[in-house]
């Protein structure tokens, strides 16, 4: 229920009475029910809104009368403004369906709220008042709700127009088809789709159009195709809104025979020149027709007409093979240039890594969007040159959410955490709501930071309930509050997850294993397993350093032995330097040398400080220097630091 905050001015009749803090119910309708046969509609109209601030909406009550019910009913919206529920507004629009004069009391609801309308014309038993009065309204406004309405509301619509007849208007059932299919309900769009088609509703191509859009995006891509045959028995011809979405089923279905059939009925009926469908027919040829780029550009050259929007798009397809000296051919070639042009440019220099490009083509372009400018923040970004980009931040005439989480996610990524707290309120004195990017990026600079109350800060300030649904948020949470030492605050917010991927089952693993919690990091791993997650290299990181923080050497040995061959998971050389650390503190030096030497690749630093770190404090000064003897002509000449480190602190 929409509410707003009106002040009115309270009767002086029961100005005593409303000063109470609680008014029986009984009370409100003995006073109400004085006015109603002495017709004093003003008094009631004032007392129903007393009422109805006091929390008493049961209407029907004193709209028992004609004059009362519409006076109250048109006064108290005028006086109030306040929108209240259907339920609620039921008892007052019965009133007015024996009125003479309904067409008035629709064009009100029209103006209000339509579904207020659809409920009077829904309680109307007229058909002559509905036919003269409704029918013009309902065809005005019933479009415009449709685009926008639930679930619940899609079908009080359906059966509006299926009870009144109106499911003949052109347009309303492919609106509601596609609305449907717009939330992903397939099932209820093929129960619409063939209640239309068996209601006697117009077969036209739109009806036709908004199921396979639905069935090309959601699936049965089968069914598309199927629709689409089936369009021509019906008397229907395909449009230039019906081929995109069937070139775009064939390419789902890797059917190319299919797709090249499609794609020749597009040259005999002449609709190649339509922008939408070369669009389509390249990205078929591209990405689902088991063509190749070579196929879509001699494609895209044999179109007699080459727009700027398909040159964008065959552009776009070089950016996504890498192929940036191609798109930059393409973009010098083209004899016009609109926004999405350049910026598609700029962005292929910046993916490449070709900065300087990037920054002349930047001083190139003629208009510069808040696109042209986040795209350049970027570019400098992977070069690392943050006083350049803060510069650039500083210029820009237009900042958006993008522009600042471009600049957050970019200190973050690099390290530089101090300056995206410092930034982060700059940020919202501009007015900007922060979204999941701006949270992960705020919860990743608390968690290396270790700045615990800035993180519960942005937790209770920030994370909505809708955020915290998304994985990345909930996965930030559970690492920031691990890594910060509030493990049981991570385990509450994990388990609360309804949707974890591998990398929140890795970070709660890692945190409890960081916090010497062993026997929990275990018993996670084994039930991450049993639900179906596959183990990654940075599980078995976690499960490894929670063996070697909680002293279990046969555990650990048998996860290592388990990566592999269970897993498919091949050890790195930081799974090395665990086990290695692993091993010397359980005191197993000479396991620990024979998995150095057993190790199919060189050894790195991590390993060797690991082995002489673990030994130096384990086994003694003299276990270091066997393991080092022993593994002598392993090492490079670099990793002969760590050795020496050990020697200076046993002195």
């Amino acid at each position: 229920m929409e509410t707003f905050s009106p002040s009115w001015k309270f009767i002086d009749l029961f100005h005593d009475v409303t000063k109470q803090a609680l008014i029986h119910d009984m009370s409100w309708l003995h006073n109400m029910s004085q006015f109603i046969p002495c017709k004093k509609n003003s008094v009631s109209s004032e007392y129903a809104c007393q009422m109805y601030s006091h929390g008493f909406q049961k209407i029907s009550t004193f709209a028992k009368t004609y004059n009362a019910g519409q006076y109250i009913f048109l006064e108290w919206h005028k006086k109030i403004q306040i929108f209240v529920e259907i339920e609620i507004l039921n008892d007052i629009l019965k009133c007015h369906v024996k009125l003479s004069n309904v067409p008035n009391r629709l064009h009100y609801h029209s103006e209000k709220n339509t579904f207020y309308f659809i409920s009077l014309i829904r309680n109307t038993s007229t058909p002559k008042i509905l036919a003269s009065a409704a029918m013009s309204l309902l065809e005005a406004r019933l479009p415009a709700v449709a685009k926008n309405c639930t679930r619940r509301q899609l079908d009080q619509i359906h059966g509006l127009l299926l009870t009144s007849s109106l499911h003949r208007l052109p347009g309303l059932p492919a609106l509601l088809v596609r609305r449907a299919t717009d939330v992903g309900d397939m099932a209820h769009a093929d129960l619409l789709f063939s209640s239309f088609l068996r209601s006697g509703a117009p077969h036209d191509a739109a009806l036709y159009n908004a199921m396979i859009r639905g069935c090309s995006y959601h699936g049965p891509h089968e069914r598309a195709l199927e629709l689409f045959d089936e369009m021509p028995r019906r008397g229907l011809v395909a449009d230039g809104f019906t081929y995109p979405y069937v070139l775009d089923a064939c390419a789902r279905l890797r059917a190319r025979p299919r797709g090249e059939g499609v794609h020749g009925r597009v040259l005999k009926e002449g609709l190649d020149h339509v922008p939408a469908v070369g669009s389509s027919l390249l990205a078929f040829y591209v990405s689902g027709g088991g063509g190749s780029l070579g196929d879509a550009r001699r494609l895209f050259d044999g179109l007699r007409v080459r727009s700027v929007g398909l040159s964008n798009h065959m552009m776009a397809e070089y950016a996504k093979a890498g192929d940036a000296g191609s798109a930059r051919e393409l973009f010098d070639a083209m004899p016009a240039r609109d926004a999405v042009s350049w910026n598609s440019m700029l962005a292929v220099h910046v993916r490449s890594g070709d900065v300087a490009a990037a920054k002349e083509l930047f001083a190139e372009m003629p208009e510069r969007d808040v696109v042209s400018w986040t795209t350049m923040l970027r570019a400098l970004s992977v070069a690392g040159d943050f006083a350049g980009m803060r510069s650039l931040f500083g210029q820009m005439p237009e900042r958006n959410l993008v522009s600042w989480n471009c600049v957050l996610s970019s200190y973050t990524r690099h390290g530089r955490f101090s300056q995206a707290l410092r930034l982060f309120p700059w940020m919202l004195l501009e007015g900007h709501t922060p979204n999941s990017f701006t949270v992960v990026s705020l919860l990743s600079a608390c968690e290396h930071l270790r700045k615990l109350r800035m993180g519960r800060w942005v937790h209770a300030n920030l994370v909505t309930p809708a955020l915290q649904a998304h994985a990345a948020v909930g996965t930030a949470l559970v690492e920031m509050y691990a890594m910060c030492g509030d493990v049981a605050r991570a385990l509450v917010i994990f388990t609360k997850m309804r949707s974890k991927d591998v990398f929140a089952w890795n970070v709660m693993i890692r945190g409890l294993a960081v916090h010497g919690r062993a026997g929990d990091a275990l018993r996670l791993f084994d039930l991450m397993k049993r639900q179906g997650f596959r183990p990654d290299r940075f599980t078995f990181m976690g499960v490894l350093l929670a063996c070697s923080h909680g002293g279990l050497v046969d555990e650990g040995r048998r996860a290592f032995d388990a990566m592999q061959r269970e897993h498919g998971v091949r050890p790195s050389p930081e799974h090395y330097g665990c086990l290695v650390d692993l091993l010397c503190r359980g005191g197993d030096v000479d396991g620990a040398v024979g998995v150095v030497r057993a190790m199919p690749c060189r050894p790195d630093q991590g390993v060797w400080r690991a082995l002489l770190g673990g030994c130096g404090v384990r086994a003694g000064l003299g276990s270091a220097e066997v393991a080092a003897t022993a593994t002598v002509g392993w090492s490079e000449d670099g990793e002969r630091a760590p050795l020496s480190d050990l020697f200076k602190i046993s002195k």
